[in-house]
């Protein structure tokens, strides 16, 4: 959740603007500064597997009347003035995840086109990839695999000596956001709602 917790600059004038800087941040700089060639970033996507107690917490949340402001986001929208209060709607929230996880595609699509970086999201779709995890490679957008799970938990694969008394693989808090740098590849797992 920390990705789009971070307030938009006062240079941000859309979500376009918005998605940009994040991804400049999220998914440029790690393929630069650790060497990444493959970048994950994994959207959490709730109430995907029945009732469980993040859901019940979610609805006594969503008691208090929640205003929505934005319908749908587009690239030339304006960014909300109040960044914590449009957070706060859950649907926008969603929009807003949804928004990102698309452009973040056509991103790496237009700057990695010689295929030194790959990038893979998930849970940020609401269409026909609900339940698939995207790649981006070499200027085109693939589906990547089919995924089931609610919560951003993602395994890191370390296991290049193929020593598996390494306790370190899995994201244990997936209430948090984490991050991790491994070899050649960086993990963002995100819980967006």
């Amino acid at each position: 959740m920390f990705i789009i917790n971070t307030i938009p600059l006062s240079v941000h004038k859309t979500f376009l603007d918005y998605a940009r800087f994040l991804f400049d941040k999220w998914v440029v700089r790690p393929h630069f500064q650790f060497k990444a060639t493959e970048v994950h970033l994994v959207f959490d996507h709730p109430n995907r597997q029945g009732t469980s107690p993040k859901d019940i917490e979610r609805s006594r949340r969503d008691i208090s009347d929640q205003t929505v402001e934005f319908d749908q986001l587009s690239p030339a929208t304006d960014l909300p003035s109040n960044w914590r209060s449009f957070l706060s709607v859950r649907k926008q929230k969603r929009l807003l995840v949804n928004f990102i996880s698309e452009h973040f595609l056509t991103f790496a699509n237009q700057k990695f086109l010689n295929s030194e970086c790959s990038f893979i999201t998930g849970g940020g779709f609401d269409n026909q990839f609900k339940d698939q995890a995207r790649l981006a490679i070499s200027n085109t957008s693939i589906e990547y695999m089919i995924a089931s799970d609610e919560i951003s938990d993602v395994e890191i694969d370390d296991d290049h000596d193929d020593d598996d008394d390494d306790d370190n693989d899995d994201v244990d808090d997936p209430a948090e956001a984490h991050l991790f740098s491994d070899l050649d590849m960086f993990y963002l797992a995100s819980e967006d709602l």
